[in-house]
């Protein structure tokens, strides 16, 4: 998947004069077949008064004037908000605010300590987003005796089979690591969609 970074949330939206917003980026990950891509805003806020006075508000404006506009189903459900945080949050709010599922997914880093850069960003939306660190052969339910793998592989084979492949990269770089395993969760989510 290809990235766009889009400094502003401005640009995107085609806002007028709400300040509030000027601080917002929006990242697109471009599928390499070009058919389509996912949008993830990220914002930045000193403290747990600034995120409770402004994630909402920033969750309904992208839902009106953001994902109302997207004609793909694959777009319009695969937004998500990252909200980082210089200091440490309530667990309640932390978990109040992940929860909502409503128009985005939001995911929430606290306790940064000062606003991260723009590659520093980057890295965190690849690592929760499309890293795939999973060995599902040593997961096992509890009670059963059967593992995770075994049960993943009845329904869908050819995500055990993604899995293993991810797991297998030898790559020397970090980017061309990540880029490998982009691509096969690209050719996954392509065989998924197409059959």
């Amino acid at each position: 998947m290809k990235l766009i970074n889009k400094e502003n949330i401005k640009e995107i939206l085609r806002l007028e004069g709400e300040k509030e917003y000027e601080s917002i980026k929006c990242f697109q990950y471009i599928s390499d077949s070009n058919k389509y891509r996912f949008y993830v805003f990220s914002c930045y806020y000193n403290d747990e008064e600034e995120l409770k006075t402004h994630f909402k508000p920033i969750n309904d404006i992208i839902a009106f004037d953001f994902q109302s506009k997207l004609l793909l189903d694959v777009e319009r459900w695969n937004l998500y908000i990252f909200f980082f945080v210089g200091e440490k949050i309530s667990h309640e709010l932390k978990t109040s605010i992940e929860q909502n599922k409503y128009a985005t997914r939001k995911i929430l880093y606290d306790n940064m300590g000062k606003e991260p850069s723009s590659e520093q960003i980057e890295e965190m939306i690849l690592n929760k987003l499309f890293k795939l660190e999973l060995s599902p052969e040593n997961i096992k339910y509890e009670g059963y005796d059967v593992s995770l793998q075994d049960i993943i592989k009845q329904k869908d084979s050819y995500l055990i089979s993604s899995i293993k492949e991810v797991s297998g990269i030898q790559e020397k770089g970090k980017k061309e690591i990540n880029k490998k395993k982009a691509d096969i969760v690209q050719r996954y989510l392509e065989m998924r969609k197409n059959g």
